[in-house]
């Protein structure tokens, strides 16, 4: 299960390779590709959902 912690972590990695080097395995952002779009996924503490984690793009 993906926690909001893992899930911090893991956004900061996709932004990090946005910088320079891409992963060619694909990162989190990559689940996203085009503008005005969006992706969530359900973030637990323990066995529980706690939070959702969304990211995307938008149409700026």
């Amino acid at each position: 299960m993906l926690t909001p912690e893992r899930f911090q972590a893991r956004l900061d990695e996709a932004y990090g390779a946005m910088g320079g080097h891409t992963d060619p395995k694909g990162n989190l952002i990559d689940e996203c590709h085009m503008r005005w779009t969006g992706v969530y996924v359900i973030l637990y503490t323990g066995d529980e959902p706690t939070h959702l984690g969304i990211f995307g793009y938008s149409g700026d």
